[in-house]
């Protein structure tokens, strides 16, 4: 959940004020960003019903 919104807030930035291409990189953090929201999404549908599980770590006994 936390990877879902950091990327949501880089490509936010990317997309408003520091452009695609960041410091001649040829877009390749936005690539980075977007593939790592994705793959948050993912996570996110594929255990929604069960969300709290992707931050806590249980101890077995």
């Amino acid at each position: 959940m936390g990877a879902f919104g950091l990327m949501s807030g880089a490509i936010f930035f990317h997309l408003t004020s520091l452009g695609i291409v960041v410091m001649d990189d040829g877009g390749q953090l936005f690539i980075y960003a977007c593939l790592v929201l994705l793959s948050a999404l993912y996570l996110l549908i594929r255990n929604k019903e069960k969300p709290l599980s992707l931050i806590f770590i249980r101890k077995s006994k």
